[in-house]
């Protein structure tokens, strides 16, 4: 049995594990309800904006398919230039049209980035590493 002063040292000892246990205790609630918001939140989110955002990427990810494609092809009409398969005219036409389509589709890239104007150098910079590897 506690007497005297020991008693008041071990009251305000308890009371304070109390308080530190209950902060203790608010703070996890907190984190776990913030957790729990993160992890449900698209569940809860409007239909429209999670389509129009699932829609945007599929996009984006066709654009990015077809730059591809037309960038390989003006790799291919390189080569075959080379190897004596095309003509000057034949080349410089063929080349243009596939230049037009992959611009179009960096522009259309860009617009979805907000990358607007920096087109040029980075189709200078495309056509640079096509040249270094052909």
């Amino acid at each position: 049995m506690l007497i005297g002063k020991n008693w008041i040292r071990h009251s305000t000892k308890v009371t304070l594990d109390q308080e530190a246990y209950q902060l203790m205790t608010l703070i996890y609630i907190a984190v776990s309800g913030a957790v729990l918001f993160y992890v449900f939140r698209p569940l809860f989110a409007e239909q429209g904006e999670v389509a129009r955002v699932s829609g945007r990427e599929t996009k984006r990810l066709s654009l990015v398919e077809q730059r591809a494609r037309a960038l390989e092809a003006i790799r291919e009409v390189d080569f075959d230039h080379r190897m004596g398969k095309t003509e000057g005219d034949d080349y410089k036409q063929t080349r243009a049209r596939y230049e037009a389509e992959a611009l179009a589709l960096i522009n259309e890239l860009d617009k979805g980035n907000g990358r607007e104007g920096e087109i040029e150098d980075l189709v200078e910079q495309e056509i640079a590493s096509v040249r270094r590897k052909g």
